[in-house]
């Protein structure tokens, strides 16, 4: 079987990849109605990059297919994801060609993509860093824990834990990150990527948080993701009609964010966490 693509393209769909992944639905726009999802489950149409259009700003839903493409991305071991794949369960799903333009077509672009050597079709696309000064992450968001290192956390005695605890107080300015609570016994160090060794221990790593608001954030229940250079928190509508509501409205400007700030990556991989928790209720 084949597919029509733009101009005179064609594919056999049978040797599409298919891909160990199950994607999560999308987010709903306020009032409740559903976005067409990024990975479209349309028949795929291939382009060639010039013929990649659009313009405009960049978007959440476009954020969103950079996150998910950045998930699937690692889960591969960090080899380009295929522009056209099988799901697990057998769908066929393709990448939005909206959201790859607007990626493609940023200063300086934050995807790369592979080629069809005859034709110059899009193949695959890969997420690159984006020129924001971050250090590299420092340890694989994909990692299993260590099982001794898991049984060390639940025994609350963690390498490098107490370094890790002034760091996080120096660098949130001894207060909780949402609340603004400054009793230090009622504050605690938390890792927005979960502890996985004295690597997940690094600054980029690590929010202050008032003990209750920790809980909730390492279940999920609250999370936040950069909206442009700001950071902006999202809750769980479990927590709505709750003191913990009004977190949802807190933004911190990109200028008020400590050096070096939350990484993009472990706070995207955070999100996405949640997004999928979320949509699974």
């Amino acid at each position: 079987m084949t597919i029509s693509m733009k101009g005179n393209y064609s594919s056999d769909l049978t040797s599409l990849p298919q891909l160990d992944i199950d994607l999560p639905p999308m987010p709903e726009k306020p009032g409740g109605a559903r976005q067409t999802h990024v990975f479209t489950t349309k028949t795929p149409a291939f382009y060639r990059p010039v013929d990649l259009k659009k313009q405009g700003p960049i978007t959440p839903r476009i954020r969103h297919f950079e996150t998910l493409l950045t998930e699937i991305w690692r889960d591969m071991g960090e080899r380009p994801v295929p522009y056209a794949f099988r799901t697990r369960d057998g769908k066929i799903r393709s990448m939005d060609a909206g959201c790859l333009a607007r990626l493609l077509k940023q200063s300086p672009p934050s995807i790369k993509l592979v080629l069809d050597d005859a034709q110059g079709v899009i193949l695959a696309a890969e997420p690159i860093p984006r020129g924001t000064g971050d250090a590299l992450l420092g340890f694989r968001l994909t990692d299993t824990p260590d099982p001794d290192l898991k049984a060390l956390s639940k025994r609350t005695i963690r390498l490098g834990a107490r370094p890790f605890r002034a760091d996080a107080f120096r660098h949130w300015g001894d207060a909780c990150v949402l609340t603004g609570t400054r009793i230090r016994r009622a504050l605690d160090a938390a890792h927005i990527f979960r502890y996985g060794g004295e690597a997940t221990n690094a600054t980029h790593n690590c929010l202050l948080l008032r003990a209750d608001v920790h809980r909730l954030f390492d279940a999920h229940l609250i999370s936040f993701n950069y909206s442009g250079e700001d950071l902006q928190f999202h809750v769980s509508p479990d927590l709505h009609g709750t003191e913990y509501e009004g977190i949802a409205r807190i933004r911190i400007p990109a200028p008020r964010l400590p050096r070096p700030r939350p990484h993009p990556e472990a706070v995207a991989f955070h999100f996405a966490t949640f997004t999928r928790q979320e949509h699974a209720r």
